[in-house]
């Protein structure tokens, strides 16, 4: 897709030119949906999402969008967690891969407060390129995925589980979780059409995120499902609405009973999952194992206010801590070890609060907040600290939070403003 500004791409249906206004918004739109679109080619870094990303970020604060006092929280927390990344380097900062380390932990933070400040500016429009966006990527990588388990593919797989475009299965399922709790909530409360057009890609996106082998993202997925299925139903006061929610959760749940069944019928399948279903693993446990490590690395840092440094742990241990609450404490020392559950527990706490606003985002706010809420719980098990998807997640939760949240002529403001570059005819949006 061009993003040239030419006159056919600018000029509407009746002939009559696109204000610049219009202009600006189509710009916007393009990028932002072009970069959650090839959020899944992973394999080359920097990958076209880090560049997009940040080229959209500048056309976005050089066309209007301004940062307000809860971006400016945001802002300070992520400022702080690498402050302490950046000071705790600076002894080994001569090392291999540690300078850009920490680089990517500053541009990781700075894409969530764009995106809260976008998001804010305007929800409805956000959720919409995001969906939009998402679901590309979403439906690519799963392709992949199939592909690669299926045939083989060296480049697709790793250790026998898929993973696509992706170097990691554990980090190729959870990206796939938000766009299928997002279809899912078309599958409950979508018209008859938006179900039947939901269904391919929803099951796509399923055996995806199955053929990972990864059992945290397993796990996120169930968590996300239960939660945006619960805050559904709880912030709908129609009961046949309500009960249309209960039937199709347990439809749902029949199928992916059977879809299992079916898929755990081949052998080479069946053996590979038995094997990950198992609670712990051979490097789970023992005094070096995942759980070992989480023990020992607490006891050297509680004596160390300025932490070991980043990616310091694995020189002690076999490998990092896969724990991102420890990791952040190694890495940055005290200073990143409390605010990072500072930003794990405000993102939180202030989508909780927003989903009792009524507004045409609150479906995809709630998509968004459920599959935080399971991400980040993961964090206990995994190191997520570099996950793309994941700080996108606290954006989003940020802004369209921020835009629940203000006085109701805001709000109202926001959704039906034909003269913002950003207006989009009200609708729900995410289901």
């Amino acid at each position: 897709m061009s993003l040239a500004l030419d006159r056919r791409a600018a000029r509407p249906a009746n002939g009559l030119a696109l204000r610049p206004v219009d202009r600006i918004a189509w710009l916007r739109s393009v990028l932002l949906g072009l970069t959650f679109a090839s959020s899944f080619v992973l394999l080359i870094e920097p990958a076209p999402y880090e560049f997009l990303m940040v080229a959209t970020a500048i056309v976005y604060f050089l066309t209007g969008t301004t940062l307000k006092p809860g971006h400016l929280a945001l802002a300070l927390l992520v400022i702080l967690l690498n402050l302490g990344f950046a000071v705790a380097a600076l002894p080994i900062i001569q090392k291999e891969k540690v300078a850009m380390w920490v680089a990517v932990s500053v541009y990781l933070g700075g894409s969530a407060v764009f995106l809260a400040a976008a998001a804010t500016e305007a929800p409805e429009r956000i959720a919409q390129i995001v969906t939009r966006g998402y679901l590309i990527a979403a439906i690519g990588a799963a392709a992949f995925a199939v592909i690669g388990y299926l045939g083989k593919i060296e480049t697709l797989t790793l250790y026998g589980r898929a993973s696509a475009t992706f170097k990691d299965p554990n980090v190729l399922g959870p990206f796939l979780v938000l766009p299928a709790v997002l279809l899912l909530q078309r599958l409950l409360t979508g018209t008859r059409r938006q179900i039947v057009l939901a269904i391919p890609p929803f099951l796509l996106i399923s055996v995806g995120l199955f053929l990972t082998f990864s059992r945290g993202a397993w796990g996120v997925f169930v968590g996300a499902a239960a939660l945006s299925t619960f805050l559904t139903f709880a912030s709908t006061r129609d009961n046949a609405l309500r009960l249309r929610i209960v039937l199709m959760a347990l439809l749902g749940i029949a199928l992916l009973v059977v879809a299992l069944l079916v898929l755990l019928s081949f052998s080479d399948i069946d053996q590979l999952f038995l094997e990950r279903a198992s609670l712990t693993q051979s490097y789970d446990t023992g005094r070096f194992g995942r759980f070992g490590r989480y023990l020992l690395g607490l006891d050297m840092v509680l004596d160390r206010p300025l932490g070991l440094g980043p990616l310091e742990f694995a020189v002690y241990f076999p490998e990092l801590p896969h724990n991102t609450f420890l990791n952040a404490l190694v890495s940055g020392g005290w200073l990143s070890g409390f605010v990072y559950p500072v930003i794990a527990v405000s993102t939180a706490w202030i989508g909780f609060k927003a989903i009792g606003r009524a507004t045409p985002w609150r479906p995809f706010l709630i998509a968004c907040h459920a599959s935080y809420i399971a991400i980040a719980l993961e964090a206990f098990i995994i190191d997520i600290d570099h996950w793309r998807h994941y700080w996108a997640l606290i954006g989003l939760v940020w802004g369209l939070s921020m835009a629940s949240l203000a006085p109701q002529k805001s709000v109202a403001k926001r959704v039906a403003r034909p003269g913002s570059s950003d207006y989009s005819p009200p609708r729900s949006v995410g289901v």
